[in-house]
């Protein structure tokens, strides 16, 4: 791990909020943290700016463009495709897009070496956070398409969000290698301690191991549950 410090592009569970006005600092910046050079970033890096408009465009159905409000400031709109006109700045379009918008920076840039032997690294805290399920998923095809690159970088996700699982599952039934993809199960005994579990996935995207095949299984309960509570209903209904 030592031969690694310093070279890892890494992004905090909490990323900043957008600001409306970006003004060119007269140098492409580096993501912080916090990912609140995003914005300006994309003001240099034409190639990564093209890729964060396609994906948008495609997943969000939002078309991605700078407008010039004065000398050297910038402010980046968001609208629908179905409706471009509208100037709608990317700092009024939620939460969740201030959260986004520098994970995808940081894959984006993806092509620019983060240690001097040209590998790259990236580490990202909850990349999902106030992201809806669908755009877990869609989130998670994302990272299985740059995986699946010639020679991609190493990602670390640290994450509680099921739909990006199942996103990742999904794509390697469809085609991504699974040994691309090793999982890291942090879990804790009955004094407390925790415990990490490398798992691995078959080429059908299910975990080798036993126990993470049952780990989810809140969810089978509570949907058990509910169907039972409509069939009480019913009965009670005709009874």
């Amino acid at each position: 791990m030592l031969e690694i410090r310093g070279h890892v592009q890494y992004l905090s569970a909490v990323r900043s909020k957008l600001e409306s006005t970006i003004e060119e600092s007269g140098a492409p910046p580096a993501l912080s943290v916090n990912g609140k050079e995003a914005q300006e970033i994309l003001l240099y890096d034409r190639a990564a700016s093209t890729e964060v408009e396609n994906w948008l465009r495609a997943e969000v159905k939002r078309d991605l463009r700078r407008e010039p409000i004065g000398a050297k400031r910038w402010s980046w709109l968001l609208p629908p495709s179905d409706a471009p006109e509208l100037s709608i700045p990317l700092s009024s379009t939620g939460e969740g897009m201030a959260q986004l918008l520098p994970i995808l920076v940081a894959l984006a840039s993806r092509r620019t070496p983060t240690r001097p032997d040209g590998k790259t690294y990236l580490a990202m805290e909850e990349p999902t956070t106030h992201l809806h399920d669908d755009l877990q998923i869609q989130l998670a095809r994302h990272l299985a398409r740059i995986a699946m690159e010639k020679d991609p970088p190493v990602i670390i996700l640290e994450t509680h969000a099921r739909p990006l699982l199942l996103g990742i599952q999904l794509a390697i039934k469809e085609g991504l290698d699974p040994s691309r993809v090793i999982l890291y199960w942090v879990d804790q005994d009955e004094r407390g301690i925790s415990h990490t579990e490398a798992v691995e996935f078959d080429r059908n995207g299910l975990p080798k191991s036993r126990h993470l095949r049952t780990a989810f299984t809140d969810e089978q309960r509570l949907l058990r549950e509910l169907a039972q509570a409509h069939l009480r209903g019913k009965e009670q209904k005709l009874g």
